[in-house]
């Protein structure tokens, strides 16, 4: 990975070193799922999909789970993206002179901006408090993440690579396009 970061991901490599330093995140693959993310092309890369375009922050499995399959020899694109499940998280900010006006920041534009950070002890404040409400509610909606991996493990069945599902909160349903073990397509309802 430090070779593909370092050829092709600087991007990556500084939002993935800026959140660590943060320490907002207690999972490491939290932290490549999200600095993932920002994926621009798919020549010599993790993910199959260019991500940069998606409107949130991806989900990557529990490390055992990778583990086992790059032990395998499993290629990459297809463990880090089994399953390419994205959430958005929004940080509503209320103005300080006038309280009825709020400004709706979404996850993936202020994590964009750690690119441009060389030192996190030089961030603003507001940048850092923002940054750790979207870690938070990245964080608890993984436990949705978790239970539709399970469910669908449970059928043996995997994402369609091409249709990325968004996670929503309040959502008690979604619908998504799955590869069944036979290899047919079915389009099924996945409960949250």
């Amino acid at each position: 990975m430090r070779y593909l970061w370092y050829q092709q991901y600087t991007n990556m490599a500084i939002i993935a070193t800026n959140l660590y330093l943060l320490n907002l995140l207690d999972d490491a693959l939290d932290i490549l799922a999200i600095a993932f993310s920002f994926q621009t092309t798919n020549g010599r890369a993790v993910l199959p999909h260019p991500t940069m375009d998606i409107v949130g922050l991806l989900y990557f499995r529990p490390f055992d789970d990778i583990l086992k399959e790059l032990e395998i020899n499993t290629l990459f694109n297809t463990v880090f993206y089994k399953y390419p499940v994205y959430f958005n998280p929004e940080v509503i900010v209320k103005g300080s002179f006038f309280e009825d006006v709020e400004m709706v920041i979404k996850a993936k534009e202020i994590i964009s901006r750690l690119v441009g950070v060389m030192d996190i002890q030089e961030m603003p404040g507001s940048m850092t408090n923002n940054l750790r409400l979207i870690c938070k509610d990245y964080t608890e909606m993984k436990s949705t993440y978790l239970n539709i991996i399970d469910q669908l493990t449970k059928m043996g069945a995997s994402m369609d690579k091409n249709v990325p599902l968004l996670l929503s909160v309040g959502k008690k349903e979604l619908q998504t396009n799955i590869l069944m073990p036979t290899g047919a397509s079915k389009s099924i309802k996945i409960n949250v």
